[in-house]
C-alpha cells in the first residue's frame, strides 16, 4: 500500500538525474520510479509519508529549476485504492517483447549445368549455376497456402502483407509466396492489399 506519493516531470535527462539526487537525499523517500514521458521530458515518482514526499518534491523542483526547465509537480496523500491500482498499473515495468522466430528454410542447392561452347571444347571451364522457376516455387513452398486463402476470404476489404505476418506468423508468408498466389489467380492484389477472387 502506497502512503504518499510525490510526483515531479522535468524537461533533461541531466535535470532529471539531479532532481532524483536532491529529492532522495532532502527526505525519507523511495524512488519507485522514473520514466520518459515525451521526448525530452522525464518523470519521476517518489513514495513516502506526506511530509518527506513535499520535502523531497521542493528539493527536486529547487535543484531542477537551477539546471533545467520543471513541467509539473504534484503531491498525492494517501492515494485512493483506485488511483493506487492505476498508479502501480502506470509504473509496473513493461514485459520485453519477445520476438518470435520462424522456422528455419531448407533451400535445395540449385541445378549445376556445365555448358561449353563447341569452338573451345578443349578449354576447361567452370561450371554455371543457373537460377530455375523451380528455385521460386520451392521458396514459397514453405508457406501454408490455404491458410492465406482462409485469413484473406475472412477479411472483407482483404489483408496486407504487413497483416497477414501478424495474422499467420507460423504460416510462412513471403510476398514471394502472395506473388506465385497472384499469378496462379488464387488472389488478386489491388491498391497494397490480397484480395480473394470470387
Amino acid at each position: 500500500m502506497i502512503n504518499s506519493l510525490g510526483l515531479l516531470e522535468v524537461r533533461g535527462f541531466v535535470t532529471a538525474l539531479e532532481a532524483a539526487d536532491a529529492m532522495l537525499k532532502s527526505a525519507s523517500v523511495r524512488l519507485i520510479r522514473q520514466y520518459e514521458t515525451s521526448p525530452g521530458w522525464i518523470s519521476l515518482v517518489v513514495e513516502g509519508d506526506i511530509a518527506s514526499c513535499r520535502a523531497a518534491v521542493d528539493a527536486g523542483v529547487a535543484a531542477a529549476a537551477r539546471l533545467g526547465e520543471v513541467v509539473s509537480r504534484q503531491e498525492i496523500g494517501r492515494p485512493d485504492p483506485d488511483v493506487e491500482r492505476m498508479v502501480l498499473k502506470i509504473l509496473a515495468p513493461q514485459p520485453k517483447k519477445t520476438r518470435v522466430s520462424r522456422p528455419a528454410r531448407v533451400e535445395t542447392p540449385a541445378e549445376v549445368v556445365d555448358i561449353k561452347p563447341p569452338a573451345a571444347l578443349a578449354e576447361a571451364d567452370q561450371p554455371v549455376v543457373l537460377a530455375s522457376a523451380h528455385d521460386e516455387k520451392n521458396e514459397a513452398a514453405g508457406c501454408n497456402e490455404e491458410a492465406i486463402l482462409a485469413a484473406v476470404a475472412a477479411a472483407e476489404n482483404g489483408l496486407t502483407l504487413a497483416e497477414l505476418l501478424a495474422a499467420l506468423p507460423e504460416a510462412g508468408v513471403t510476398r514471394r509466396a502472395l506473388e506465385n498466389l497472384c499469378k496462379a489467380k488464387r488472389l488478386a492484389k489491388l491498391m497494397g492489399r490480397y484480395c480473394k477472387l470470387t
